[in-house]
């Protein structure tokens, strides 16, 4: 199963709606709402996520849960920028060890499919970030399983005392322990 959700490319001429296609399907221009839906995506984790590998032609930016994987064409604009193709998609399960290929076979098929091409230097800078988002999610995972264990041991203990006898005074502990008061004494509330 296809980790990635959005893949994005601007077109070449700079004035062409961009390319977009977000879960599976290619979106036509006149599909404004998912078309904002799949760019706010990606705008999202690269404005809030940090990077987290960069090489020549390739950006790896990344928050808790997606990654924006930036990978440059051959091609070039009208200006004679390298024209990006963008994925965005949500991180690695510790268990996929095929994730940083399938990732750069899918953005290649990308390219294919909008016409653009990919120098094989920048696959294998795709797959070298891919290979570190890998490394760091299942940090990122299982330091996050371990902070949730520890609360809920936190938790469950704090329950226990609240509920348990321990550390609990017993209302006839307090009658038996207290001396006679003396009437002047009854009067200072003491």
């Amino acid at each position: 199963m296809s980790r990635i959700i959005v893949y994005l490319a601007q077109a070449l001429d700079n004035v062409s709606a961009a390319h977009v296609e977000f879960e599976g399907k290619s979106l036509a221009e006149d599909e404004k709402t998912k078309r904002e839906e799949a760019m706010s995506m990606v705008s999202e984790v690269k404005r809030k996520g940090n990077e987290i590998h960069s090489v020549d032609e390739v950006r790896l930016t990344g928050d808790r849960q997606h990654f924006v994987l930036e990978v440059s064409s051959l091609e070039t604009d009208i200006s004679g920028r390298r024209a990006p193709m963008v994925c965005y998609g949500q991180y690695p399960e510790s268990s996929d060890t095929e994730f940083a290929s399938t990732v750069a076979q899918e953005i290649q098929a990308f390219a294919s499919r909008i016409g653009r091409s990919i120098s094989p230097e920048a696959l294998r800078g795709a797959q070298t970030s891919l290979d570190v988002l890998k490394k760091k999610s299942y940090r990122w995972n299982s330091g996050a399983k371990a902070i949730g264990v520890v609360l809920l041991v936190a938790i469950l203990l704090t329950l226990y005392l609240i509920t348990s006898d321990l550390g609990r005074k017993k209302p006839s502990d307090d009658l038996q322990k207290k001396e006679p008061q003396t009437p002047a004494e009854n009067q200072l509330g003491r």
